[in-house]
């Protein structure tokens, strides 16, 4: 089997889980994952693959509320970072490590002490 995009239904026929390979039309770029969603047709769960990026998120009402991702920069780095948001889906704390061992903190986007 070969499709760009699988849903999995439950017994209303609502979406629940898809499964794709999506064009974003505004960036053209081209988004691969895993989304899982509840009831009422909100993301809850995904992990995508966009643009050298991966991600791990959880969310809340369809905001994100934990983000784990793995980014590739063009010039050969690379970043590892947790974000952890308010219930809205405004940032208050992420972490991140480069490819180099350096890290980052921050806290409601200030930078920690040390980071």
């Amino acid at each position: 089997m070969r499709a760009r995009r699988l849903e999995i239904v439950d017994d209303q026929g609502r979406i629940r889980a898809s499964i794709a390979a999506d064009r974003d039309p505004y960036e053209g770029d081209t988004t691969v994952g895993l989304e899982l969603l509840d009831e009422d047709g909100s993301a809850r769960a995904w992990l995508v693959d966009v643009c050298g990026a991966a991600q791990l998120a959880l969310a809340l009402h369809g905001d994100q509320v934990a983000v784990l991702e793995s980014i590739s920069h063009n010039d050969g780095t690379s970043t590892v970072a947790l974000v952890l948001c308010d219930a809205s889906g405004r940032q208050v704390v992420r972490w991140a490590v480069q490819s180099d061992g350096t890290y980052s903190a921050s806290v409601d986007g200030e930078p920690t002490p040390g980071s």
